[in-house]
Parts: C-alpha cells; structure tokens; sequence
C-alpha cells in the first residue's frame, strides 16, 4: 500500500453503503469535508458529522447521485457488487477519486 495524503476541505465525499465500513469510512472523511452516506438502511454505529440519506440506489441511479453531489471522492461500500461497480464506474466518469472498500 502507498500513503497518499488529499486534502479534502471544502470538498464533498459520498459513501454508498451504511454498514460497518461505510460509517467507519463517515467518520474519517467527515472531519474535513461534506459527507453523504447513501444507504437503506444505517448499521447502529457512529457516522460522525456525515449527513445519512436513506435511499437504495439501483445501479442505473447512481451516477445521478454523483453527479448531483459533485464529488471530489465516492466510497463504493456495499455489499451489493453491481452498486458499488457503479459507483467506481460513475466516480471515474466524474474524474473523482475513488475507494472500493467492498
């Protein structure tokens, strides 16, 4: 693993995912930037300061999430494979960053 550091401040990070993972990734991006976490249902966990939208995106609707938000980094994290290669795929297509944590 290489150590890259970004400077998120002012910036939004969405999380698509409410378990474990998405929250524990919530936390840290919440710190400095706007975060959404995108998810049906949220685990019983601290998300930090992230703003929890209760939504279940299919596939198809996820590049309409990133592009409304407009974000510099999106968080694939759920445990469903085809949305979280939607959200790489929309990330990418957005030119933001973006982190498989699936």
């Amino acid at each position: 693993m290489i150590p890259l550091l970004h400077d998120f401040t002012g910036e939004t990070v969405v999380v698509f995912g409410g378990g474990r993972v998405g929250a524990r990734k919530a936390r840290r991006f919440a710190r400095e930037a706007r975060t959404l976490v995108v998810s049906p249902d949220f685990a019983d966990a601290d998300f930090g300061d992230a703003d929890l939208v209760r939504a279940a995106p299919a596939p198809d609707d996820v590049a309409g999430w990133v592009e409304r938000a407009a974000p510099a980094l999106v968080v694939a994290a759920t445990d469903d494979d085809a949305v979280n290669a939607a959200a790489e795929r929309a990330a990418r297509e957005a030119s933001a960053l973006v982190n498989r944590a699936d």
